[in-house]
């Protein structure tokens, strides 16, 4: 985990030191959900790389813990640290750097709460969320059949957030199927317990597409 944070905040320092010079070629820093990556950033990044994003997924998978493929899986200690270190504000600012950020599942909650760079959170369990103010825009992106649709669409308003509902999903739907065939019951960021995960590859390729050309748009903006 410190590993981890360390290269994130020498990439933070980097992109500091080049504020005076030539503008930075834009990154993306995705985010996995509390029980690590499981393949879910793939199609991110691929959309991301096709136009000419780089993007770096934080990877949490630790030795001692097992495969992850489960239909319970348990929460990433290293997810849950780094996740409590940008809440309580020990990373760098990300303003005017030229860097996003996609957060899945827990992570997405946390993003949300960075207000100084764009940033997508992918089914952040929305029951019970709170936005701070931001400078940056925002994009939440939920299933209409999960439980808490009603929850994330009371946030319309927000300043700087935009929404975009998926019919017919409801949590995980960016779980590769080769990991949870029949889905899987992940944590639930809202409340601790667990939330049942159904697999959509065809929604996958929809929603990859359009964050990365949401992100590639904002990014744009504020390399101006």
């Amino acid at each position: 985990m410190t590993r981890t944070l360390g290269l994130l905040a020498g990439l933070m320092l980097s992109a500091t030191a080049a504020a005076s010079g030539p503008p930075a070629s834009p990154f993306v820093i995705l985010l996995p959900d509390a029980t690590g990556d499981e393949g879910r950033s793939e199609p991110y990044v691929d959309a991301l790389s096709a136009r000419g994003i780089a993007t770096l997924v934080l990877g949490f998978e630790e030795a001692d813990e097992g495969p992850r493929a489960s239909l319970a899986p348990a929460p990433s200690r290293d997810a849950e640290e780094l996740a409590r270190s940008w809440a309580a504000g020990e990373m760098l600012s990300l303003a005017g750097r030229g860097v996003a950020l996609i957060g899945f599942g827990a992570a997405a909650r946390v993003v949300l709460g960075t207000g100084d760079a764009p940033v997508v959170a992918l089914d952040p369990g929305c029951r019970g969320l709170s936005l701070p103010a931001r400078s940056a825009p925002a994009l939440l992106v939920h299933g209409l059949a999960a439980p808490d649709a009603r929850d994330c669409a009371a946030l319309d308003g927000s300043a700087g957030l935009e929404r975009l509902a998926l019919r017919g999903i409801t949590h995980g739907w960016d779980l590769p199927v080769v990991v949870a065939p029949a889905g899987a019951l992940l944590p639930d960021p809202a409340n601790g317990g667990r939330r049942r995960s159904r697999p959509d590859p065809i929604a996958t390729a929809a929603v990859a597409e359009a964050v990365a050309a949401w992100l590639a748009a904002r990014l744009q903006d504020g390399a101006r």
